[in-house]
């Protein structure tokens, strides 16, 4: 039977155990007068002509399969009302979003040290995966492990959610309140629910405390282009000596 832990609040990430998540208020690491603006009204103001593409939250994961395209103003509003068991979700919203609007954002919010990827892992270092997540009550991401393996910072700007992470011995439960910063560590599968309508940003980083998290998550596709590689070769050999 797992254990479950509550997820640990620090206020420092001074000798952290990186290999665990933590929440921190966002103010100590970032310059929350800048990220705290960009809740559901201004980025509605700013942005609501916006296409975007939002996906139907369900626990079979077949959520990416079931989507539709609608402005931002329209999906806020549907924010606001819907009743929805399984409701819409905008999901990893970055690339849509002006270059501009992201450099600003990037130039203004200075990452703190450790969560910075390593300048030579510069497609990680850009704005690749610089993005928010925004939801209704009810929205969420079921279990998963983020890309690569890598670990992310997120920011709650605007509403509360609920973060599961589990190992193989032990679960970890925290609720996310405006202005906090959920660490999630390379490799580490979670689930996130949003209790209340929500903005989240957020970002994914590769750097010493995750590397060997995502250099093994290479291996099993090394390991299906090593065999789809010896299946071809194999196949061609007997087909070569069936016409001998």
């Amino acid at each position: 039977m797992k254990k479950t832990l509550p997820i640990i609040r620090v206020e420092s990430i001074d000798n952290i155990d990186y290999k665990k998540p933590f929440i921190i208020s966002a103010d100590k690491l970032f310059d929350w007068n800048i990220i705290k603006k960009w809740n559901l009204s201004r980025l509605k103001k700013q942005f609501g002509n916006m296409d975007v593409i939002v996906y139907r939250s369900n626990k079979e994961m077949k959520w990416r399969n079931d989507s539709k395209q609608m402005s931002l103003s329209s999906y806020i509003d549907y924010i606001r009302t819907t009743k929805d068991k399984e409701p819409y979700y905008l999901v990893d919203w970055s690339i849509s979003l002006t270059p501009s609007f992201v450099s600003n954002i990037k130039n203004n919010v200075k990452y703190p040290k450790e969560f910075s990827s390593w300048n030579n892992i510069k497609w990680f270092k850009d704005k690749l995966f610089f993005s928010f997540y925004i939801g209704p009550k009810n929205s969420y991401s079921d279990w998963h492990v983020d890309i690569l393996s890598s670990s992310a910072w997120a920011i709650c700007i605007q509403g509360e959610k609920r973060w599961k992470f589990k190992t193989l011995f032990t679960e970890y439960h925290g609720v996310q309140k405006k202005g906090d910063l959920v660490y999630t560590p390379g490799g580490m599968i979670h689930k996130v629910t949003n209790i209340k309508p929500s903005v989240i940003l957020t970002d994914n980083f590769i750097n010493k405390h995750n590397i060997i998290n995502v250099v093994i998550s290479f291996i099993p596709n090394v390991l299906k282009i090593l065999y789809r590689t010896w299946k071809r070769r194999n196949s061609k050999k007997n087909n070569d000596n069936y016409f001998q």
